[in-house]
Order: C-alpha cells, then structure tokens, then sequence
C-alpha cells in the first residue's frame, strides 16, 4: 500500500525515515521503499521534513517523480539505517506491531 497525496498534479512521496546520507520513501507509485539522498540532512535539506523533488527508481513509466516529505512519524537518525531498520523503526513509530 503507498501512501499518496496529489496535489496541483505532483505526488508526494512520504519519507520514513532520514539519516545523514539516505532518505526512504514509500514510493508513490509502486509501494516499495526506496532510498534517496538526504544531502546530509536527516531533518529535511529543503526546510523541516521536505527532501524535495527526485526521480522515481520504479523505471521508464514514471518519469514525472515526486517531491519527498515526512510526517510527524518519520524517524530523523543520526546514525546510518538500512531499508530494513527504518521501515522497522517507522513502523513501530505508527504503532504497528508485527
């Protein structure tokens, strides 16, 4: 399931989690999770929670992108996550528990 918001025809990519050199998203397209660079910025490089606008990674269908910003949930690290440790760390910031 992704977690998309349109808005004036630009989706929206909700970051999970942030540390000093990626940022995951749940892609708005596909639903995986995907990484990006955080500009060594785990609070946001374009103001607090905003990543700005990347290219999607899901391949040639999309090549409109996504704009990238967090939530009250997203996990800010000072230490490197991988893809496993910040959906682990998002989910159990959400409340979900398996």
């Amino acid at each position: 399931m992704s977690d998309i918001i349109q808005l004036d025809n630009e989706r929206i990519a909700t970051a999970i989690a942030a540390d000093h050199v990626h940022v995951f998203i749940i892609c708005p397209y596909c639903g995986a999770i995907h990484m990006h660079g955080s500009n060594g910025m785990p609070d946001g490089s374009e103001g607090p929670n905003k990543w700005g606008h990347r290219v999607d990674h899901c391949g040639a269908h999309y090549f409109a992108g996504y704009a990238i910003e967090g939530n009250p949930f997203t996990v800010h690290s000072d230490k490197p996550l991988s893809s496993k440790t910040a959906l682990k760390q998002y989910k159990k910031a959400i409340g979900v528990t398996r």
